[in-house]
């Protein structure tokens, strides 16, 4: 027993050690190069919130890195005040606010923090990256570092499947580092778009990389068998083909040949006997819900209570162990569910229908701001744009069949839309 107590404690030493040595070179990083810190911030979001390191502080990597990002970052500007006002990520301030005044009303102000901090991130990681993204060639390195970083999810995720490793018996699929198949299906969406979008406009010797990175993270969705994020996918995937349809050499050229690429990878898979069992399974035996036509009947039902402000930000887990809400007699909400899976009734029932309107209504404001800003827009870089509009709705469609704001995801989607912000931003002289 004393042995273990002091394994125990050398072990958080150690932890509270590499922590420190994060926060420094990543804070080191950013001070000499800020796309360093960005890249920090890049890995550290599949990295955190790992079960084994619970209680440590090296739980919390993603923090450490963003932290001393965005403080660095925002803190060397002069002209920070203008660049704030200047940024479309304003647009999702209100949203934020009325999180923060949720704690006012909630049954449990404690579980607000924790919403709190998931918001803000985001919206900090988004100005910080939308101030250090300012060139084209930042653009192109960021998204092809970020293509890297799903990829490697995305092998292990399927060495994991195949040798059934990390599996859940009643959910198989690709799931490293994430833990869970679907989750890590939305986080490979999100960077397998803007792979897209570079693979589609490249003419140079990269081209082949890119093909390989994107056919990657095709694989890697394929193996996670997440029905909503891949019919999600397939919808952002045709808004950016008619997105970029006007260029036909693009259409004659290129996009074809990755249609082809797309067509043959998947085709290949069926040869694979667990891949192919494991589809006809996810396919034909598990209902299309798969367990949703309980679970959303049941949100709406808490939604009805508290219809206009919620239940307050992160409080339906406590509010339904605390009255022992159920779907059914034997399948207490928590913890056989834990949300909705539904990110946009998850609002409504936590933050009622004011906050899903400031969210929605944020991302329109986002978009509509980047939309008007189109005439900087390079046109060598249109195709990314699109790309990285189609992640976004694709994104938010995935949110319809679960809850994907978690592990950090959210904050890849920040990179994204910061990417986007940047290839958009006026100079300064064209500012009112």
């Amino acid at each position: 027993m004393c042995i273990l107590r002091v394994h125990t404690h050398s072990a958080m030493i150690l932890s509270w050690i590499g922590a420190a040595i994060l926060v420094v070179l990543t804070t080191v990083c950013t001070r000499h190069r800020p796309l360093w810190g960005l890249y920090a911030v890049m890995v550290s979001i599949p990295l955190s919130y790992k079960t084994v390191l619970q209680g440590t502080p090296l739980y919390f990597i993603v923090e450490l890195t963003v932290l001393p990002f965005v403080v660095v970052v925002l803190s060397k500007r002069r002209d920070l005040l203008q660049n704030l006002r200047r940024s479309p990520f304003v647009a999702f301030i209100p949203f934020l606010g009325f999180i923060v005044l949720s704690a006012l009303w909630a049954e449990y102000p404690a579980s607000v923090i924790k919403e709190v901090v998931r918001w803000l991130e985001f919206v900090l990681v988004g100005l910080a990256a939308t101030v250090t993204l300012t060139r084209r060639t930042d653009f192109h390195d960021s998204i092809t570092f970020l293509g890297w970083i799903s990829a490697i999810v995305s092998v292990v995720g399927i060495i994991e499947f195949l040798l059934r490793i990390n599996q859940n018996p009643y959910r198989p699929g690709a799931a490293a580092f994430i833990a869970h198949p679907n989750p890590s299906a939305a986080y490979l969406s999100l960077c397998t778009f803007p792979i897209l979008g570079l693979l589609v406009k490249e003419r140079g010797n990269d081209l082949f990389k890119r093909a390989t990175v994107f056919l990657i993270l095709v694989l890697g969705l394929a193996f996670t068998f997440s029905r909503g994020v891949l019919l999600a996918d397939i919808i952002g995937g045709v808004f950016f083909l008619i997105a970029i349809g006007s260029a036909r050499t693009l259409w004659n050229q290129k996009t074809v040949k990755v249609l082809l690429g797309i067509i043959l990878v998947l085709g290949g898979l069926v040869g694979i006997a667990r891949f192919r069992e494991t589809a006809i399974t996810r396919l034909v035996s598990q209902s299309v819900l798969d367990g949703r036509e309980l679970i959303y009947p049941f949100g709406w039902t808490v939604y009805k209570e508290h219809p206009w402000l919620g239940l307050g930000a992160g409080n339906l887990k406590p509010h339904a162990l605390k009255y022992d809400l159920r779907l059914r007699d034997s399948q207490p909400f928590e913890p056989d569910f834990g949300d909705l899976h539904n990110l946009f009734l998850q609002l409504a029932v936590e933050t009622g229908g004011a906050g899903l309107f400031l969210f929605i209504a944020g991302f329109a404001g986002f978009s509509l701001i980047t939309s008007r800003r189109k005439t900087f827009l390079d046109a060598y870089n249109a195709p990314l744009y699109w790309s990285i509009s189609a992640a976004s709705i694709a994104y938010l469609l995935s949110n319809c069949s679960g809850v994907y704001t978690i592990k950090g995801i959210q904050l890849a989607w920040a990179l994204l839309l910061a990417l986007q912000a940047s290839m958009t931003q006026p100079p300064p002289s064209d500012f009112a």
